[in-house]
């Protein structure tokens, strides 16, 4: 996925108000028109998860992590991480991990030793690729005001940046164990949880999306989102969201912020100052449930997904360019139960999008798109 976390369904404890308001639309939401495709090739290929949370490529585009639901028949007492080589798209090494979910993991360096991984209890570890094991523990779930929630990795700076579920925001030396907060919104009542947290593309900026709701009547009171330099780690700016909730962030540029959230809607935002720039409405309406920036290029990736009657969940994924506010072009619709667009990732080689479908990761190629 991008290198950056991002689940509708979060997995911590929160209301179910907040999960069908803030992610699946319902029946009642307006109707949609099943959009055109563009005909993008696609293949899929079946992990041995029981469903797939995460999709992450390496940095070199050959490799490609998948985190999930691991299928432990009654026990469910251990996760995975599948290892896939992405020339020939063959399964190469799956690691065992402790809890059943595996919720995000990540190559620490272009030489894919290491990875990092987030599991389902909030602990942060890392695990040596040809043994299998894991070698340290960075975050421990036992320090319950501690566990993280959202994570993204800088490798860089080998740095990590996370949030937990009561509100603070943290820095994480890999390699020292130096722990900074950055923020705490443990006094605010309206803070509920994170809905993402991301490092840019050149890893100069983090933002963070804090979902607010009014404590006593559950309101939608919106989002802020949270911009740091990551040299000095200072906060830039805070900026609210128009729409309802911003579900995901993206950095354009050094200058722009691209927000995407309910309703289709997609802001872009002064990076410095938070002011509005351009305002789109996306063209598949209700949601935007992530972004994923297409290397070199002015395009991003958006999928969306809805509910429609018989056929359940639906999703699609559109290239949309930001400079026209057009959409380049759309991939097929995508029916299921469950896990449809949970997550996608571009790879950094900007030639194929992976998209999640329960068990299965669908491959599109870009290339149709922006030629070879």
């Amino acid at each position: 996925m991008s290198k950056s976390q991002k689940f509708c369904l979060p997995l911590i404890s929160v209301p179910l108000t907040l999960l069908v308001s803030s992610c699946i639309p319902t029946s009642n939401s307006v109707p949609v028109p099943r959009p055109e495709s563009s005909g993008l090739a696609s293949q899929s290929i079946k992990s041995d998860l029981r469903e797939i949370i995460e999709v992450n490529f390496a940095n070199d585009s050959n490799r490609m992590l998948i985190t999930g639901k691991a299928d432990a028949g009654p026990s469910l007492d251990s996760g995975a991480i599948e290892i896939w080589n992405t020339s020939d798209w063959q399964l190469v090494q799956t690691l065992t991990t402790d809890w059943y979910i595996s919720r995000w993991a990540s190559f620490t360096s272009p030489s894919g030793e290491e990875i990092v991984l987030l599991d389902e209890e909030g602990e942060i570890s890392l695990w040596d690729v040809s043994s299998g094991e894991k070698t340290q523990i960075l975050v421990d779930s036992e320090e319950r005001d501690i566990f993280a929630d959202k994570v993204d990795y800088s490798s860089s700076q080998q740095v990590l940046a996370f949030g937990t579920p009561l509100g603070q925001l943290f820095w994480l030396d890999i390699r020292t164990g130096e722990r900074i907060q950055l923020l705490s919104l443990e006094e605010d009542e309206t803070f509920r949880l994170w809905s993402n947290v991301v490092f840019s593309a050149d890893e100069k900026y983090f933002a963070a999306i804090a979902v607010r709701y009014a404590p006593e009547t559950d309101e939608r009171l919106g989002t802020i989102t949270y911009i740091f330099d990551t040299e000095t780690w200072e906060e830039i700016i805070s900026i609210p969201f128009n729409g309802e909730n911003a579900l995901d962030v993206a950095f354009l540029d050094d200058n722009r912020l691209l927000l995407a959230g309910n309703e289709g809607v997609l802001e872009v935002r002064d990076l410095q100052t938070g002011r509005l720039v351009q305002n789109f409405r996306g063209e598949l309406y209700p949601l935007n449930m992530s972004i994923d920036p297409v290397p070199n290029s002015e395009t991003f990736a958006i999928s969306t997904v809805w509910t429609e009657g018989i056929y359940g969940i639906l999703g699609t994924v559109s290239l949309w360019n930001s400079a026209s506010g057009e959409v380049v072009c759309t991939t097929g619709v995508v029916t299921g139960t469950a896990g449809v667009n949970r997550d996608m990732d571009v790879s950094p080689d900007g030639k194929t999008l992976a998209t999640t479908h329960g068990s299965e990761l669908i491959l599109w190629d870009l290339e149709q798109c922006f030629g070879p």
